[in-house]
C-alpha cells in the first residue's frame, strides 16, 4: 500500500511538473503575433485576465531574474488600449493615464549581464530604462526598439518607466555567473 501511494504522488508530482504555467504562455504568443498569426492564438483571451490584474510575467523568467511587476494601467491587455496604441505598438505595451507614471520591474538574483530591448511606441515624450535608479537608456518618441546592455549584480532593480507608451521587446540574459535558490535568503 505504502507503495503504491508513492507511485500516485510521483505521477502527480510529473503531471504538475509538466502543467503549462499561464504567464509563461506570453512570449510564445508575442513571437506568434509577430509573425502574423491571429491574436486568438494560443488562447491569449484566457491570459488576458492575469495580465490586467497585473499578476503576469510579460517574459519567461530568465536565469538570474525573478518575477516582473507591473504598474500600468492601461495596455495591450485591454481592447481600449489595443484601439488607441494598436497601430503605433507591438508586442507588450502599456502605460498610466497621469501620475505616478506606468512602469515594469525586475530584480536580478544573480551576477551577469543582459541586454534590454524596449521603447517608446508614442509619438511624444520618452521612456527610461533605470538600474538601480541609475538612468541606462532613453527612448524618445516613435523609438519602438532601443538596446542597451548593462551588468548586474544580485538585488540589482531594473525599472523601465514611461513618459510616453512603454514597449517591452526583451530582456536576454547574456551570461549568468552566479545565482541564488532563494532571494530572500541572500
Amino acid at each position: 500500500m505504502h507503495g503504491k501511494s508513492i507511485s500516485i504522488m510521483l505521477i502527480s508530482i510529473g503531471v504538475l511538473s509538466l502543467t503549462p504555467i499561464q504567464s509563461r504562455k506570453i512570449p510564445g504568443i508575442i513571437k506568434k503575433i509577430n509573425k502574423g498569426l491571429s491574436p486568438k492564438s494560443e488562447q491569449l483571451w484566457d491570459i488576458l485576465p492575469s495580465i490586467a490584474d497585473n499578476s503576469a510575467d510579460i517574459t519567461n523568467l530568465k536565469s538570474c531574474q525573478t518575477r516582473w511587476t507591473i504598474n500600468c494601467d492601461t495596455g495591450v491587455w485591454q481592447q481600449g488600449g489595443r484601439d488607441y496604441a494598436g497601430q503605433m505598438c507591438s508586442n507588450w505595451y502599456g502605460w498610466t493615464t497621469g501620475d505616478p507614471k506606468g512602469s515594469i520591474t525586475t530584480t536580478f538574483n544573480g551576477i551577469g549581464r543582459a541586454q534590454l530591448d524596449f521603447g517608446n511606441c508614442f509619438t511624444y515624450n520618452t521612456v527610461e530604462a533605470t538600474l538601480d535608479g541609475t538612468v541606462i537608456a532613453t527612448a524618445p518618441a516613435n523609438t519602438p526598439s532601443m538596446k542597451v546592455e548593462f551588468d548586474f549584480h544580485i538585488g540589482s532593480i531594473l525599472k523601465i518607466t514611461e513618459n510616453g507608451i512603454l514597449q517591452f521587446n526583451s530582456l536576454d540574459i547574456l551570461q549568468c555567473n552566479q545565482e541564488i535558490g532563494n532571494f530572500g535568503n541572500w
